[in-house]
Parts: structure tokens; sequence; C-alpha cells
């Protein structure tokens, strides 16, 4: 975590004022490592699959009784801090869906005006209906983006 002009950055774009917006509670300590993880693939796909593009978050941890507030999922991985909701400049969430769906080891949302992803620990595609939907996850294509040299 490197302060830079007064904030707090997770990764080297990535704030932390951005993952815990709009909270009032505190996160505890394992909140803070995973939403640092969630922050650390969210860098690598900036970096690799969306070549530099700007990332805007909608929203990453939520409280319980936020996530109640705005009506989430009651299961969320929001709520341990192991999801984020983001849009990329340049690209409809279609496309980044369509992107990540095949570099992406965990739960992915297709969304009309965002795109979800999570680090739950096994691949899960689904809408903003709850319907799941089929996964063109690739493990080259994940190597690819996350090993080294590449």
């Amino acid at each position: 975590v490197l302060p830079l002009n007064n904030e707090l950055y997770a990764t080297k774009d990535i704030k932390w004022s951005d993952l815990l917006k709009n909270q009032t509670e505190t996160p505890t300590i394992e909140i803070l490592k995973n939403l640092l993880s969630v922050a650390i693939i969210l860098q690598a796909y900036k970096d690799k699959v969306f070549n530099g593009a700007n990332i805007v978050i909608n929203s990453a941890w939520r409280s319980a009784s936020y996530n109640i507030k705005i009506g989430g999922a009651k299961n969320s991985q929001h709520i341990i801090g192991k999801a984020v909701d983001f849009c990329v400049a340049g690209y409809m969430p279609i496309q980044v869906y369509k992107i990540l769906n095949k570099v992406h080891f965990g739960g992915l949302e297709r969304a009309e005006t965002w795109t979800h992803l999570d680090n739950r620990g096994y691949i899960c595609r689904f809408n903003s209906h709850n319907h799941i939907l089929s996964s063109g996850f690739s493990l080259s294509e994940h190597d690819r983006v996350f090993c080294k040299g590449t």
C-alpha cells in the first residue's frame, strides 16, 4: 500500500477508497486481505488484458447491512470482500465479460451496465438474473495472463 496524492493504493492503480466506496462500517483484516487479492487480479487484467484502460469500480466490499439496503444477493461475495463490480473505459460490459470469460478463474457476472468479478475459488458464470451460463474458461489463456515471462 503506497500513499500517493493523499490516497492509499491497494495496487499501483486501484485505490482503497474505491474498494471501500459507500461504506461506513470498518472491514475486518480478513476482508481487507480478500479485497487486496481482488485488486491484484483486477490490476493484472487492467495491465495485461485491457492494455492499461481506465477501470472504474462501482462496488467492492459491502457490509452486510449495506448489502441488504441496496438489495444485494443474500450470499454475495461482496460481503466477504471477494468481489468487485466495475467498468472498463472503451469496452462495453458484454465485451469485458467475453474477454474475461476465457481467463478468469472465479465468478463472473454478465450485466448490462457493469461486470462483476469475484475470486470464490471455482469457475462460475451467471447473469444478472442468477441464471448459470456456460464457461469459456481456458487454462492456457489464464496462464498467458498470470504466468511469469508473458
